[in-house]
């Protein structure tokens, strides 16, 4: 299994290889290492909603006897 393992590390670093080669892919390199503040603000905001309504789907959820929100977990994977 190891080996499988490093042969698709190996296979994605052919892909970023031929990144050099395409201009499309390096506009695409650099738009997102330009707007890296801004991404990882939008994930943090999405992370916190996502948190934040599963949590109140399992309290209101908790005492339901067939119920899907069983945890915070399976909440956050509904909000999803």
């Amino acid at each position: 299994m190891l080996v499988v393992r490093v042969l698709r590390v190996l296979r994605m670093a052919r892909v970023f290889k031929l990144a050099r080669y395409s201009s499309s892919l390096q506009t695409f390199g650099h738009t997102l290492q330009s707007s890296i503040t801004e991404l990882s603000m939008l994930s943090m905001f999405l992370l916190t909603g996502i948190v934040f309504f599963s949590t109140i789907m399992y309290y209101l959820e908790k005492d339901e006897q067939y119920t899907d929100f069983y945890s915070i977990p399976a909440g956050c994977w509904w909000c999803v």
